[in-house]
């Protein structure tokens, strides 16, 4: 294995770990913390911990990106292959589109939570003036943010089907 698939290879997975992790620790762990303790700055602490985590959420997007491209490359996929229909429509073409089309239904959706919903509920809840819609921002957020659970799950047991010939598609 030569040295620059290594470290590709170490940095997605460490990447992919870090994000995964933080999104159920966030889900799992910090969300049930602060319904239980019904304090009145939790909005504060959310929007700073929201902050921290997509700065550490899109430094690891991005890197996910660059070395997943670079693990195909090294792998023999090429560009072109992914508008090859005959390359597209073997069982490894399936799965590595498959990884790519959820990767791009993730960045969408952290889009959206991070730069659109996430920061409409933040304004909202600073304004204080309507409760029911800052309920309803604030739902959808957690909508966004289980979505991005779920379509981890889904793309590390893709992940785990691309690298392990698990090929059942």
């Amino acid at each position: 294995m030569n040295l620059l698939y290594f470290v590709s290879i170490f940095l997605h997975i460490l990447s992919a770990t870090i994000w995964i992790g933080g999104i159920f620790f966030i889900m799992l762990v910090i969300g049930p913390f602060i319904r239980k303790q019904n304090h009145v700055d939790s909005s504060d602490f959310l929007e700073n911990l929201g902050k921290n985590f997509r700065t550490v959420s899109w430094i690891c997007l991005i890197t996910l990106c660059i070395t997943g491209m670079v693990n195909l490359h090294i792998r023999g996929v090429m560009i072109s292959d992914l508008r090859n229909l005959i390359w597209i429509n073997t069982a490894w073409g399936h799965v590595v589109i498959l990884k790519i089309i959820i990767f791009v239904f993730i960045l969408l959706n952290s889009i959206w939570h991070d730069f659109f919903i996430g920061k409409r509920s933040i304004l909202e809840t600073r304004r204080a003036a309507n409760i029911d819609l800052i309920k309803k921002l604030k739902l959808k957020a957690t909508l966004a943010g289980r979505i991005n659970a779920l379509l981890a799950v889904a793309i590390l047991i893709v992940a785990i089907v691309l690298v392990r010939d698990f090929l059942v598609l």
